[in-house]
């Protein structure tokens, strides 16, 4: 026997020797290259390869599994189970520092020393390393506070005060009173808002409502990992000392656009719901003006940094809380630097990915979508020209944001579309310029200034927005609730379609937030003819198709109509949307050519103000 077993170890020696096994060693990326023999920390994704069995319960809240339900989302799936702990101890026997964990891709964001990332990339568990990209962006500054415009609606309520203008454009204050007169509620009651920003400093007296109604129910700093979200005094000191905008302001000003409420001198567009705060972006570098003997003088620029793990974190985190909306200013496309703050044009995010499925954020946005969360995200502030977005305001199911000026021209910072997959963003547009905010280091001051600019302004504009639609449409599904806000959409002045500078338009809260009237034939006039579609035995034949849309609201303007063909099966055939203007029929044809289509049975279907039309037709074989 012992014999045997020594000639079965020399054979298996021998087979190892003339077959060796192939090395499990993922290749490292050629952004890796330089820095592997360098004594240096590294920030990077570690994507692993298999994920605990067990479920065990899940860590989320009852709303957040309602909210689950509505979509469609079961309880759990294996996306919500946790990481393997024991990878992460591997990993950090190996010298990294775990920085977040990203259950929903089974991966974990880790600082080590790049010369370990051979030996790491070696390990049987490693699917993938990734570096972990960080972001930079400019803040807008006026010079000083602008005046307000007479041309600007003026607020005879006298409640909005310098809000006003912002608001009226959206019609967030007719929105109000509607919401007022029929649920007696507060704006956003029982709807709770996430805000990703830069910190967060609710001193100033229009965060007192949310004060005391303990309406911040969870705050988190991703950055430092601390639970205390503003500025440092120490830090905060030095930005007043030299003029700049501490990085916590920029967050105030966001969350002042939801929650703020002065009553007569200004007001948020849903100040009555509950919000989350996470910290997820930094002030990583600022340009100082010395004076001609090397002392400081003033602020010149800043850079506002944010790295895609503290937003995608953050993001799993806030699912778990029960958030119904995510407002976030911060995208990802260009100028990425190292952890040792060297550009890095390599990690840069490229117009082909850019397609909704390609990076971690816009990964980590799609499964919160799925999750039924709202996501509603700046498209960014890098336009004019076309394919300038950011991630992950390329995602399909990410309300994207763009930004014009108060007479609702394009602002020409706002970045445009397509996403690289050629569908059309930004999804709509809202004030972004001159813009009234608190000047939260005055907490006790009744005046606004007007001097931040960007579509990080629009963008809350647009989630306060969502929230006042989920309070009155609870029971809506986060599909059904952005078709009610694109639905609401009008074109801006000069818009002649849906295209990528201005998306589906300006949005009206009052419109989004009615519960439509019961559809019936005499409504609207919808005709199709003839009902059966010979393509392959009579040459030219066309749907005829007529539509006449009646009012069914006070407010008479023009809106999209969409046309889509289906399938049984609902696989979009054939779209198309224009202008429809109440009492003026629009007339049809299709197909627009002499293409041929599978024989079977199809669905037209027409959908105008939230409400869908659909007629059956057949092409017969």
């Amino acid at each position: 026997m012992t014999m045997i077993i020594k000639n079965v170890q020399h054979a298996l020696i021998s087979f190892l020797i003339a077959f060796p096994l192939a090395s499990h060693a993922v290749p490292l990326r050629q952004c890796f290259a330089k820095i592997i023999t360098r004594d240096t920390l590294c920030t990077v994704w570690v994507l692993f390869s298999d994920k605990n069995a067990e479920k065990g319960k899940i860590p989320v809240s009852p709303h957040a599994l309602a909210r689950r339900a509505r979509a469609g989302y079961g309880p759990s799936s294996v996306s919500d189970n946790p990481v393997s702990r024991t990878h992460i101890a591997e990993i950090e026997r190996l010298g990294g520092r775990c920085r977040n964990v990203f259950k929903w891709a089974n991966a974990a964001s880790f600082s080590v020393p790049a010369s370990v990332l051979k030996t790491l990339a070696s390990r049987p568990f490693v699917k993938d390393i990734i570096p972990v990209r960080t972001f930079s962006k400019h803040i807008f500054r006026a010079q000083g506070k602008t005046a307000l415009k007479k041309t600007l609606a003026t607020d005879t309520s006298g409640f909005y005060g310098q809000g006003f203008s912002q608001l009226d454009m959206v019609s967030v204050p007719s929105a109000h009173r509607a919401i007022a007169s029929r649920l007696n509620k507060a704006p956003g009651d029982g709807v709770i808002i996430g805000m990703f920003d830069s910190g967060f400093r609710l001193n100033h007296k229009c965060f007192n409502y949310v004060k005391a109604h303990h309406a911040v129910i969870a705050d988190s700093d991703f950055v430092e990992h601390q639970r205390d979200v503003s500025d440092p005094d120490s830090i905060r000191n030095f930005y007043l000392k030299h003029g700049g905008d501490p990085p916590e302001e920029h967050g105030s000003w966001t969350l002042s656009l939801i929650a703020g409420l002065d009553t007569g001198n200004f007001a948020g567009a849903a100040w009555g719901a509950q919000f989350v705060l996470a910290k997820t972006e930094w002030a990583a570098r600022i340009i100082i003006t010395s004076d001609s003997a090397g002392v400081d003088t003033s602020i010149k620029d800043i850079e506002i940094h944010g790295e895609e793990d503290n937003w995608a974190s953050a993001m799993v985190w806030a699912e778990s809380l029960g958030v119904d909306i995510v407002s976030c200013s911060l995208g990802y496309s260009t100028d990425f630097t190292d952890s040792l703050g060297n550009a890095r044009p390599q990690d840069d995010i490229t117009f082909s990915d850019l397609n909704g499925t390609t990076t971690i954020i816009s990964k980590a946005a799609t499964e919160a979508a799925a999750r039924g969360m709202i996501i509603v995200n700046a498209v960014g502030n890098e336009g004019p020209l076309s394919g300038t977005l950011d991630a992950p305001a390329d995602v399909e199911d990410v309300i994207s944001v763009g930004g014009i000026w108060p007479n609702k021209s394009l602002a020409g910072f706002s970045s445009r579309g397509p996403t690289a997959d050629g569908r059309i963003k930004p999804d709509l547009v809202a004030q972004a310029i001159e813009i009234y905010v608190p000047d939260i280091y005055s907490p006790d001051s009744a005046d606004y200034e007007s001097g931040p600019a960007g579509t990080s302004f629009s963008t809350p504009i647009v989630a306060g927005i969502c929230a006042l639609i989920r309070q009155t449409h609870h029971l809506d599904s986060a599909a059904q609730l952005r078709e009610r806000l694109y639905s609401s959409c009008v074109f801006a002045p000069g818009q002649t379609a849906v295209d990528n500078n201005f998306g589906r338009g300006i949005p009206n809260a009052f419109v989004a937030c009615q519960v439509p009237a019961p559809v019936s034939p005499q409504a609207s006039e919808f005709v199709l003819y003839p009902n059966v579609l010979d393509l392959f035995h009579k040459k030219n034949q066309h749907l005829f198709v007529k539509f006449l849309a009646a009012p069914d609201d006070p407010i008479n303007y023009s809106q999209v109509l969409k046309v889509a063909v289906r399938t049984i099966a609902g696989n979009l055939v054939w779209s198309h949307s224009e202008i429809c203007t109440e009492n003026t029929p629009v007339s049809l044809t299709w197909p627009e050519s002499d293409k041929t289509y599978a024989p079977g049975m199809y669905y037209f279907i027409i959908t105008y103000r939230g409400n869908s039309y659909s007629k059956k037709f057949l092409i017969p074989g």
